[in-house]
C-alpha cells in the first residue's frame, strides 16, 4: 500500500474511474502536473498496468506513442496506462488519432478539493499536497469558497498562517512575524496573491512584499529605534524623506497598539530583532531590559556565555544536541570577535578562553564514544558526515535525472563564518535548507574533502588519501555511476572570488548536469590572518564591500536548479606547543595534525598534547596523531588559526542546499 493518505487517495480516485474501462488494454490518464507521484504510480503497477510519462508538445506526444508502442501493441503482456501531466489551466490536446483509439480519463485536483478555487490550487506545491488533504478532510467544507477564502484556507493548511477576513495594520505584522519565527519560505505565486489581497483591503502604497518580512520588520523596528532613543547621538525627529510614510506609520502603532508590542516583543525574544544599545533605558513602559535594549555590549555578551556554559551538552549527549550547541556557540563567537574590536573586558576574555578549552575537551570525549556511530548513522532524511551529502542529494532531488547540481565548497568555511555571511545574501530568491555536517577526522582538505566529493569514506580512498589530486576521478566516478557521461560532469578547484565570469563563459552552452567547485580564498585568508578578530574583520569586509558569495549563487542558480554552498572542515585558533618527534617522517604535516603512513602502538605518543585517534573510516596501515584541545604542533607560543584536528569549530561544518523557482 501506499505510505500517505495522499498517495492512497488518488490511486483509489484513479481505479474507480478505470472501473468502467476494465477491459482496455490502453488508458490515457490526463491529469493536473505532479498529481500522480512515485507511490501513486507504483500502486498502479502492482495492480497491473504499465505505467508511461508521455512529455512535450502533441506531435511528440503522437511521435513517441507510433514509434514505440503501436507498433508492439500485440507482443504486449500488460495493459499500460500514459500519463500526461496538465500544465497549469491549459488544456490537454491529444492527437486525434490516439484519443480516437484508447479511452481518456481526466483526473484534476478539483475532484480532492472540490470546494476549493482551481486557480488557487494550482499554486500550491507537490510537497504540500499531503498536508492540504489532511486539513481538507478534517475540515469537512460543505459550501464552495471564493477565490480569496480558498488563498486563506490554504495559507492556513499549508503553512499555519493566519489572515482574518478584515485584516488590520498589527494583522499584517503578525502575519510578517510569523513567516521569519517559522522560517516559513511561500512560493512566489502565493506570494503575490497574498500581497495583492492585502494591499487591495489594507490601502497601504508602500510596497508589501511577503518576501520581504526580515527586513520591513527590521526597517521598522530601526525606524522606532530612532524615533525613541535619542541617546545615541541621532535625531529623534526623523524626515519623511529618510524613511516611507509606511514605515513611520508602523513604527508610529508600536505605542498605540498593544498587539504590535507584543509581535515585536516576540521578536527580539527569539533575537530576531536586534536589541538597542542604550546608556539610560528609554521613557516608554512597555520597552523592556535585555529584551528590546541593553545597556552595554558586554553584558549581553556575559549572559550569552553564561547561558552557553549552563547549554553545553554531556559526554552522553545525542548528536543532534551538539549540533545545536555549536550552532549557538557559533553565533556568538561570530558576536564576541566583532565585539573585542572594541576592547572587551579582560575578565569576560579570560572566561572565554577558559570555556572555549573546556568545550574541546568535552566535544572530544564525546567524538572518542559516538564518532564511529555517527560514521553509520541512516541519512535518508538528512546527511550527517561529510560522505553522506552526495547520497542525499540524488535520493533527495533526484540527481541527475531531474535536476542538476552545483557544489561550491568554500573551503575552510566553519559555521561562524556562515553565519557572517548569512547576514550579508539576501537567500529570499530561492528556498533553502541548512544542514550540519561532521567533517572527516582528521579534518585535513585531503582526507575531508576526498571523502565530500565522493561520497566515500577515506578506506575506500586509501591510495590518494594523503593528497587532492583523486579528488576529481572520484568525483566523476560518483557520478559515472549514477548514469552521467563524462560531458556532463564539471570540476574545478583552486578557484578565486575573481574567476566568476572565467566559469560563467564556460557554463554557457555546456551540457553540464553536475559540476563542483572548490574555492580557496577564504582558507587563504585564514592561513594569513593574524587571529580570529583580524580574520573575522577581513570577512566581513569581503562579504560586505564586494559580494564575492552573492555574486557566485547568483550566478550559479542561472545554470543549475540545486546549488549546494558547504565547507570540507572547519578552523579554530591555536597555540603551539613544541613538536613532535616519533622517528619517522609523517606522510601529512598540519599545525593540528599528523599523519603516518605505518601503526604504531598507543604507547609510542608520549607528547602531553598529542593523542592518537582510533583508525575510524580511515585505512588501517595509517597512524594519525592528532594536537589535543586547542594546541597546534609549532614554536612553543605562536598563535594560529589551523585545522586538522578534532575541535568542534573543525569537525561541525555548514551545508546549504538553494532550490530556485521555476
Amino acid at each position: 500500500m501506499t505510505s500517505s493518505a495522499w498517495s492512497q487517495a488518488v490511486y483509489e480516485h484513479i481505479m474507480g474511474r478505470l472501473q468502467q474501462w476494465s477491459a482496455s488494454a490502453c488508458v490515457i490518464l490526463v491529469c493536473s502536473k505532479h498529481l500522480v507521484n512515485p507511490e501513486v504510480e507504483s500502486e498502479l503497477r502492482r495492480a497491473g498496468w504499465q505505467t508511461q510519462r508521455l512529455h512535450g508538445e502533441p506531435m511528440a506526444l503522437r511521435h513517441t506513442y507510433e514509434c514505440h508502442y503501436r507498433t508492439k501493441w500485440p507482443q504486449l503482456e500488460q495493459r499500460i496506462m500514459f500519463l500526461v501531466e496538465n500544465e497549469g489551466e491549459e488544456t490537454v490536446l491529444l492527437p486525434f488519432d490516439v484519443q480516437r483509439d484508447n479511452p481518456v480519463i481526466n483526473v484534476e485536483m478539483t475532484d480532492f478539493f472540490p470546494a476549493l478555487d482551481a486557480s488557487i490550487l494550482q499554486l500550491v506545491p507537490p510537497e504540500k499536497y499531503e498536508t492540504l488533504f489532511r486539513y481538507n478532510q478534517a475540515s469537512a467544507l460543505k459550501e464552495p469558497l471564493l477565490r480569496e477564502s480558498t488563498l486563506a484556507f490554504v495559507l492556513q493548511a499549508c503553512y499555519g498562517l493566519n489572515i482574518p477576513a478584515h485584516p488590520t495594520l498589527p494583522d499584517y505584522f503578525r502575519l510578517l512575524a510569523d513567516l521569519v519565527q517559522a522560517h516559513i519560505h511561500l512560493p512566489r505565486a502565493i506570494t503575490r496573491e497574498v500581497n495583492q489581497y492585502l494591499k487591495r483591503l489594507l490601502k497601504i502604497s508602500a510596497p508589501l512584499d511577503v518576501a520581504e518580512a526580515k527586513n520591513i520588520l527590521r526597517s521598522v523596528w530601526e525606524t522606532y529605534r530612532r524615533m525613541t532613543t535619542p541617546a545615541l547621538g541621532e535625531l529623534k525627529q526623523i524626515e519623511e524623506s529618510e524613511h516611507s510614510p509606511f514605515l513611520i506609520e508602523a513604527a508610529a502603532l508600536l505605542d498605540k497598539s498593544a498587539e504590535m508590542q507584543a509581535v515585536f516583543t516576540c521578536l527580539c525574544r527569539a533575537n530576531l530583532l536586534p536589541k538597542w544599545e542604550v546608556i539610560e533605558p528609554p521613557p516608554q513602559k512597555w520597552l523592556m531590559p535585555n529584551v528590546h535594549y541593553v545597556e552595554r555590549r558586554e553584558r549581553k555578551l556575559e549572559e550569552e556565555l553564561e547561558s552557553l556554559i549552563q547549554k553545553l551538552p554531556s559526554r552522553t549527549a545525542s548528536w543532534d544536541m551538539w549540533t545545536s550547541f555549536a550552532l549557538a556557540w557559533a553565533e556568538f563567537r561570530t558576536r564576541y570577535y566583532d565585539s573585542s574590536q572594541e576592547n572587551v573586558p579582560s575578565t569576560l576574555e579570560t572566561r572565554f578562553h577558559a570555556f572555549h578549552r573546556h568545550v574541546e575537551q568535552e566535544f572530544f570525549a564525546w567524538l572518542l564514544d559516538h564518532y564511529s556511530d555517527l560514521l553509520t548513522t541512516p541519512f535518508a532524511f538528512q546527511p550527517y558526515v561529510v560522505h553522506h551529502l552526495l547520497h542525499f542529494l540524488t535520493a533527495t532531488y533526484k540527481i541527475p535525472q531531474a535536476h542538476t547540481l552545483a557544489i561550491v565548497v568554500l573551503d575552510g568555511m566553519a559555521l561562524e563564518d556562515w553565519f557572517l555571511a548569512r547576514s550579508y545574501i539576501d537567500l529570499e530568491p530561492w528556498h533553502y535548507r541548512e544542514h550540519t555536517l561532521a567533517a572527516y577526522i582528521p579534518t585535513l582538505t585531503a582526507v575531508s574533502r576526498q571523502a565530500l566529493l565522493s561520497g566515500k569514506k577515506p578506506v575506500e580512498f586509501a591510495s590518494t588519501l594523503e593528497t587532492t589530486d583523486g579528488e576529481q576521478g572520484l568525483w566523476s566516478e560518483f557520478w559515472l555511476e549514477q548514469g552521467l557521461d563524462r560531458h556532463q560532469i564539471g570540476y574545478w578547484r583552486g578557484v578565486g572570488w575573481d574567476d566568476r565570469e572565467n566559469i560563467r563563459e564556460v557554463l554557457t552552452g555546456a551540457s553540464y548536469r553536475v559540476i563542483a567547485i572548490v574555492i580557496d580564498t577564504l582558507d587563504k585568508m585564514l592561513h594569513h590572518a593574524e587571529d580570529p578578530v583580524h580574520f573575522h574583520a577581513q570577512w566581513k569586509a569581503a562579504l560586505s564591500r564586494y559580494a564575492y558569495l552573492k555574486t557566485w549563487l547568483d550566478m550559479l542558480s542561472n545554470f543549475f536548479d540545486i546549488v549546494v554552498l558547504t565547507s570540507d572542515h572547519g578552523h579554530v585558533e591555536g597555540v603551539g606547543v613544541g613538536d613532535i618527534a616519533l622517528g619517522k617522517v609523517a606522510e601529512m604535516r598540519a599545525l593540528r595534525a599528523r599523519i603516518f603512513k605505518r601503526e604504531m602502538q598507543p604507547h609510542t605518543v608520549e607528547h602531553p598534547h598529542a593523542v592518537q585517534w582510533p583508525n575510524i573510516g580511515l585505512p588501517t596501515e595509517r597512524t594519525v596523531v592528532l594536537a589535543s584541545d586547542l594546541s597546534l604542533f609549532a614554536k612553543r607560543g605562536k598563535r594560529a588559526i589551523a585545522h586538522g584536528g578534532a575541535s568542534l569549530e573543525e569537525v561541525i561544518i555548514p551545508a546549504v542546499i538553494l532550490t530556485g523557482e521555476k
